[in-house]
């Protein structure tokens, strides 16, 4: 401990902010430094991170180091922001902050006295904020790392396009956008519309398909036949996924060629 005070005054340390565990320590650096005749730094104690049973963070919790969360693509902006509001809020109800705000408007009177929970949704909500406001080739830069190298020229700008606003962190994309450059297997069972019949289904489709290699509208005749019974089949034969963006936007990203490749696929399948 005495090592520490030398440092501390070696260093011209003024304040000395750390973990309320640290509150034992206090006193004997505080009476090392009197005996040492060392100026007593400030000291402020925070309260600790806690999980979401309210006991101290650990691995338990899915605590992470830093560098797991760049592995995951937590852009760094992001986890500054999220970091900066745990045990600290501002005096309004702004969440999200550039980081020379939050220097500006940081105070110590502001940090609370309970623990605060790391809320890992809220680390994803900051973080989607955070990506959504990313230029369009700045977002496909910090893409790449993440993404197969085979991806890079086949789709990339147009798949970056459509789930920037649907990500919480780089890594989802990989997993998000996958069905865009390769199609994988699926249940011919998931392109029927809840009690839809195999029948009718394939007909809509066939129906979809003529539409979309002719310019027809095809939402036009989804708002006839019925949104569900043809937008569902058309988004599926699509992506392959119980879960995707819409039909329309998927086609913009694949194209009229391979969208119709895809979809006759799908009819095959029924």
């Amino acid at each position: 401990m005495k090592k520490l005070v030398i440092d501390d005054f070696e260093m011209k340390i003024s304040h000395i902010i750390r973990g309320e565990d640290h509150i034992s320590n206090t006193p004997r650096q505080i009476l090392i430094q009197e005996a040492l005749r060392c100026p007593t730094p400030k000291y402020a104690h925070l309260p600790l991170i806690l999980g979401s049973d309210r006991s101290k963070l650990s691995k338990r919790h899915g605590a992470e180091a830093l560098s797991e969360y760049k592995k995951l693509g937590y852009l760094p902006e992001a986890m500054f922001n999220f970091l900066a509001l745990l045990g600290w809020h501002p005096e309004d109800d702004r969440e999200i902050f550039t980081k020379e705000e939050l220097i500006e408007q940081f105070s110590l009177e502001r940090v609370q006295k309970g623990g605060a929970i790391f809320d890992k949704r809220k680390l994803d909500w900051i973080s989607r904020e955070y990506i959504k406001k990313l230029d369009g080739k700045d977002f496909i830069e910090k893409l790449k790392p993440f993404i197969p190298e085979e991806w890079r020229n086949k789709n990339l700008s147009g798949a970056a396009r459509l789930f920037q606003d649907r990500i919480s962190k780089l890594s989802d994309f990989t997993t998000e956008a996958k069905f865009i450059f390769e199609l994988g297997d699926y249940d011919p069972a998931l392109l029927i519309w809840k009690n839809a019949s195999r029948e009718d289904t394939k007909k809509r489709l066939e129906k979809a398909f003529e539409l979309i290699f002719s310019s027809g509208d095809v939402v036009a005749y989804a708002k006839k036949e019925g949104m569900g019974e043809v937008l569902w089949p058309l988004r599926v034969s699509l992506s392959g996924l119980k879960n995707s963006p819409g039909p329309i936007e998927i086609m913009e990203v694949l194209g009229k060629e391979e969208s119709l490749k895809r979809i006759r696929h799908a009819i095959s399948k029924l």
